[in-house]
């Protein structure tokens, strides 16, 4: 027999030692050669055993002359995750939407992959995920690069929008002079209900102010699309100036999808007076 070999001893004897500070013991074999576990802690440490002795066909032990110990190293680490738990854009054939997932736990050294490219590519490195060229459905994985065992997945929907709005979370308020920047939303069908698109910048989205002459300027030519960039609590924005004191309707059109009414004002500054 070589070294390095490995030989099955199903009457062998072992003592293990198992770090209680690391692991919570739920069940091992009579003797000791596997074990079921719970890490409780994160960190480093050593599992070690020793061989030390045989059983013989009536379960009496024979003790080794020389018995054999061996140790291993073991790390510990929180679980892998993967951020946000879905990831849903609208399909526009021509436009890719790019978002940056976000990895956590495991030893911080990760592997990006998607089971669906032609939906959802994911940059194998960085975990910058594109989409939106094809409709359908995909899941990005990330895995420790140390212990491939170690993943996490999020789901890719990649979908036509079906409703369009404004987020219930807009400041629809401003004073004479500032910027006011509106969160717009759109959805779309999923599993028989409306999801919130993660993503919908380059939607052609149409804006118009039909009341309040000279109240709000649209930032930019009247019926501006959505600035480019992510809006807080939305998937797309749109950016609006405060020009006098006065109260406006502003309007937000998708082709086919259907339009929706925000009301939103404008206050001049407060004014502090001394007392007389």
């Amino acid at each position: 027999m070589a070294w390095g070999d490995f030989v099955k001893f199903q009457n062998a004897v072992f003592t293990t030692t198992l770090p209680p500070d690391y692991f919570n013991l739920l069940t091992q074999t009579s003797n000791q050669t596997h074990f079921l576990l719970r890490a409780t802690s994160i960190g480093k440490t050593r599992l070690r055993t020793t061989f030390h002795a045989l059983k013989d066909a009536s379960g009496r032990e024979i003790k080794l002359s020389t018995p054999v110990s061996g140790e291993q190293e073991v790390e510990i680490n929180e679980p892998v995750t993967l951020e946000p738990s879905l990831l849903i854009f609208p399909h526009q054939g021509k436009y890719l939407y790019s978002y940056q997932v976000k990895a956590g736990g495991g030893t911080g050294h990760y592997v990006y992959s998607s089971d669906t490219s032609n939906v959802a590519r994911i940059n194998e490195a960085e975990g910058v995920v594109s989409a939106g060229g094809e409709p359908g459905r995909a899941r990005v994985s990330v895995r420790d690069a140390y212990n491939p065992l170690h993943r996490a997945e999020t789901p890719v929907i990649v979908a036509e929008p079906t409703k369009v709005g404004f987020s219930d979370f807009n400041r629809v308020e401003a004073r004479v002079g500032d910027e006011l920047r509106l969160a717009v939303v759109a959805w779309a069908e999923v599993d028989g209900g409306l999801k919130p698109f993660t993503d919908c910048r380059h939607l052609p989205f149409k804006y118009s102010l039909i009341t309040g002459d000279g109240v709000f300027q649209l930032d930019g030519a009247a019926g501006s699309s959505s600035v480019i960039g992510y809006a807080e609590k939305g998937c797309a924005a749109v950016v609006l100036q405060a020009m006098k004191e006065g109260d406006a309707q502003l309007k937000v059109e998708l082709e086919h999808v259907g339009e929706k009414l925000v009301q939103i004002s404008v206050y001049s500054p407060l004014k502090v007076s001394g007392w007389s």
